[in-house]
């Protein structure tokens, strides 16, 4: 044999050897649960056919639920693998309780790639005098038909066996099963189902829904697939997701109880909001610290959505002058333009109306001032910080504000002092931590117990206080607020593992970073908003596995981008999770 030949021989032998390799390589990668890190090759929820334009919520899995639950087998220490496969076993136990399924028996053989759950209507009969009655609907993809089929026909049959009486119903070329276990009581209907040829599973919490995403499917204008700027906003965000959110914002705050107008009158409502944005869209990505959601604010018809001058969060000095357990942290700049882009825009809705007056409250209960808004937020309109700082009284909230040094700092704050002294307060130096601190004070007098012989005592409150720390003014609700801001020696937040971990997804430049530390804050939280309590037990065992949350915005059109007004407004939320 020819050395040539044999040569030709063994590079084809080798090249065979390294395409099958190759192709190998992939097809395990693709099957691997890392996979599901670069994204599902499923993009966009098809079930979206059966879900109205107004729906206020639909949330899309775009992979099927083994898949991610092996990757968190995957992820985690070898010695917690034990633990992970029992929260595990607990999370399928409460998603089916109640239902006498499987998911392992009877749902996986028939599943598909999609599961989406949707809120169609906050309130069916759209009659506010007997209170709401939502529309839920679920949507299961399905890989065999036949199999779907079998499954769902078992699932009635157990329940005929329960006592329910049955009713079957042709519907736009789809049968409606539904039961009631007192069929003279058409009201009394909890669960109905229908299939949509070998591709889809419906189920709802009434008929009517499911006529409902029946009809939307054959009008192509209703539905939420077809809309255009629903389309559009899904191409401006990354491919790589595993899920999808949607949410029309009026009726998905009517839904929550949020919102102060009734159903008819949200479009009128939302005509005011300065905003512009009446609808929020979300893809959602896994990484190995936990969920990015790249978000998308969708600007109403006619209507454009405000932004702001971009700027970098990570790198701005004021951080160093928060403490590193700062556990609620907002930081970004322009807080005059944003106080009056909120204070006029969302005035009309109950929770950020409760937000800004319970802020404005707060403020002039701790320092006695009233014009909060006017007199202390309106100077500051270069980079700024603000900070929770847990207090020594549990029923108390102190605050630390960090904004820099401008041209009219000087000036407003001065201002600041003499409304101070207008209410009372006295105004005057004290040393803290080396440094020189202006506080405003009131004396207070106490008299003993002893009503014979009364012993008087003079106590001094202090209702904040202020001081000029490296080019920037610092401002703290109480004396241990403000210490923990001036400490040099002290950690601060810039320099935290935890606020490091959280913003490290988020890109730059943004308009601002908004940062919850969850394991602080979780009992208060849970204490003032119950739901929370019930939103987190719900979301169990994610919920226990939660650190923090930051939230970024990044302007109009893309990330940093200059421009002030636009239709799409582009943002993240990393939830990160250990």
């Amino acid at each position: 044999m020819k050395f040539r030949t044999f040569l030709t021989g063994l590079l084809a032998i080798t090249l065979v050897i390294f395409i099958v390799g190759v192709g190998g390589f992939i097809g395990l990668t693709a099957q691997s649960p890392l996979g599901l890190l670069r994204g599902s090759s499923q993009l966009q929820p098809t079930a979206a056919l059966f879900v109205p334009k107004q729906a206020p919520l639909m949330v899309s899995l775009l992979t099927r639920p083994e898949r991610l639950t092996d990757l968190w087998r995957l992820l985690a220490n070898p010695g917690q693998r034990r633990q992970v496969k029992a929260e595990i076993a607990r999370l399928e136990t409460s998603l089916l309780a109640n239902t006498g399924l499987s998911y392992e028996q009877d749902i996986r053989p028939w599943l598909g790639q999609e599961i989406t759950f949707a809120v169609t209507t906050a309130d069916l009969d759209r009659n506010p005098d007997n209170s709401q009655q939502p529309g839920y609907l679920l949507v299961l993809s399905s890989e065999n038909g036949r199999q779907a089929r079998e499954f769902l026909q078992l699932f009635w049959q157990k329940r005929a066996v329960a006592g329910e009486s049955l009713v079957f119903e042709q519907f736009s070329g789809s049968q409606l099963v539904y039961g009631r276990r007192d069929p003279s009581d058409s009201e009394q209907v909890a669960l109905a189902s229908a299939t949509v040829g070998d591709r889809f599973v419906l189920l709802a919490n009434t008929p009517e829904v499911l006529k409902q995403s029946l009809t939307t499917v054959q009008a192509r204008d209703l539905s939420l697939q077809n809309d255009g700027d629903y389309r559009q906003g899904l191409q401006q965000l990354p491919n790589n997701r595993i899920g999808v959110v949607f949410s029309h914002l009026p009726q998905g705050l009517a839904w929550l109880g949020l919102l102060s107008e009734p159903a008819a009158a949200l479009p009128a409502a939302f005509e005011g909001m300065a905003s512009g944005a009446d609808r929020v869209l979300m893809t959602v990505q896994l990484t190995r610290q936990g969920l990015l959601a790249h978000t998308a604010l969708l600007a109403a018809a006619g209507q454009q959505i405000m932004a702001q001058a971009a700027v970098s969060p990570k790198r701005m000095n004021a951080l160093q002058l928060l403490p590193a357990d700062t556990p609620l942290a907002a930081v970004s700049a322009q807080l005059d333009h944003l106080w009056s882009t909120l204070s006029h825009s969302l005035e009309r809705y109950d929770l950020a109306e409760g937000a800004i007056q319970s802020f404005l409250n707060n403020a002039q209960t701790n320092l006695g001032i009233n014009n909060v808004a006017e007199v202390f937020l309106n100077w500051v309109t270069g980079e700024y910080a603000v900070g929770l700082w847990p207090s020594q009284e549990s029923t108390k909230t102190d605050w630390i504000f960090i904004a820099e040094h401008q041209s009219e700092t000087t000036a407003a704050i001065e201002a600041l002092d003499a409304l101070a002294r207008q209410q009372g307060l006295s105004v005057g130096p004290v040393q803290l931590e080396d440094q020189s601190v202006s506080a405003w004070t009131r004396l207070a007098v106490e008299s003993g117990t002893d009503v014979r012989s009364p012993q008087f005592q003079v106590n001094t409150e202090v209702a904040g206080l202020h001081a000029t720390v490296d080019g920037y003014e610092v401002l703290a609700t109480s004396v241990d607020a403000m210490y923990a801001a001036l400490r040099t020696s002290r950690p601060s937040l810039a320099d935290s593992d935890h606020w490091q971990q959280s913003i490290t997804p988020l890109s730059e430049p943004s308009q601002g970073v908004l940062y919850l530390d969850w394991p602080s804050l979780k009992t208060p939280l849970q204490n003032r908003f119950p739901g929370l309590r019930l939103g987190a037990r719900l979301a169990r065992p994610l919920s226990d596995h939660l650190q923090s949350i930051a939230v970024s915005g990044y302007g109009c059109n893309g990330k940093g981008a200059s421009k002030t007004q636009c239709s799409v407004y582009r943002g993240d939320i990393f939830v990160h999770l250990h």
